[in-house]
């Protein structure tokens, strides 16, 4: 091999150096990529969700024990169109977190909530019935004994819809940081490995190169001494070197 396909080698090896650390850091990338979009693309927006579902039913649960309390009909009525329209966001979230349920205990956990809210709906009729007839004692009674107890069963359902999906961003947090920790580590543990190799290589040809030329400077040193052009340099290489060593 001759001295300019030795450094174009040399060259090559640097370069797919260079390609084995990228495609390395690539594919770890990717795996990053592969968690932060489940964050952003479920994780998120399903906290949004939890969100309006838990105020629109604290609005609804006020508004209901607000109803109870009003004596004046005109604003018993604003109360309870406030009312339906907080327990229609309340039906909506339900409807869109059902389409983001992430696996089977999501799945549990969020039916649990649905069962509850709707157990607690059950009594909503009689409340608002006994209200209206401004039988607000047997109202307040019902709210009491049925609706409170019920509604402190949905706060709960949905904390820990809220908690379960605290676990995944935890999780996810947890496998983005480990990620991103054997990426360093692998891409230092290569760079040093590539490094390594790349120098010994580097050596290999550079000797390769540099050796017959040290032989040549010594034969030229010695026939410029004793004047005897029948020396021969040994170690003589097929290169270019080796060529000039021949003439």
């Amino acid at each position: 091999m001759n001295v300019g396909n030795r450094i174009r080698l040399l060259s090559v090896i640097g370069v797919a150096a260079m390609v084995i650390l990228v495609a390395i850091v690539t594919h770890y990338i990717s795996l990053v990529k592969t968690e932060v979009d489940l964050a952003t693309d479920n994780v998120v927006p399903t906290y949004q969700v939890l969100l309006k579902m838990q105020k629109g039913f604290q609005s609804a649960r006020r508004g209901l024990v607000g109803h109870v309390a009003e004596q004046d009909a005109g604003r018993m009525a604003a109360v309870r169109t406030q009312f339906d329209s907080d327990m229609a966001t309340v039906s909506a979230a339900l409807v869109e977190y059902e389409k983001m349920v992430v696996d089977d205990k999501d799945r549990n956990l969020f039916a649990v909530a649905k069962k509850s809210v709707e157990k607690w709906q059950e009594g909503i009729p009689a409340v608002f019935r006994e209200s209206d007839a401004m039988n607000k004692v047997e109202a307040l009674r019902i709210v009491r004994e049925q609706t409170a107890p019920q509604a402190e069963e949905v706060f709960k359902n949905i904390e820990a819809m809220s908690d379960y999906y605290d676990q995944i961003a935890k999780k996810i947090q947890a496998d983005v940081d480990n990620d991103f920790a054997q990426l360093v580590q692998i891409a230092i543990g290569t760079a040093i490995v590539l490094a390594i190799l790349a120098f010994v290589l580097g050596e290999f040809i550079t000797r390769s190169i540099t050796r017959p030329l040290g032989a040549l400077r010594d034969m030229v040193t010695l026939v410029a001494k004793d004047y005897n052009f029948t020396r021969r340099a040994t170690g003589i290489s097929k290169d270019e070197v080796g060529q000039t060593q021949n003439s």
